[in-house]
């Protein structure tokens, strides 16, 4: 299906040594430019999260409702 569209979230990288290295924003945003079917979502306010590479509720639901719109954006 060539036609079909993906909705690609991306939150900030977690600030290590070992990743801080790679621009993986940049990178992702690269590839997404390249791709008409390829809707980037750059996620950079979750609300606070308690646990590294954890979502929390609160961050689910603002996740969901960043690509609902960006969905409704994209129409």
């Amino acid at each position: 299906m060539p036609a079909l569209r993906w909705y690609v979230s991306q939150q900030p990288p977690t600030d290590h040594e070992r990743v801080n290295a790679v621009d993986v924003m940049a990178e992702v945003a690269k590839v997404a430019a390249e791709d008409k079917n390829m809707i980037h979502i750059k996620v950079l306010d979750l609300p606070e999260q308690e646990k590294q590479l954890v979502i929390d509720t609160a961050g689910i639901l603002h996740l969901g409702e960043l690509t609902a719109k960006s969905y409704l954006d994209n129409k």
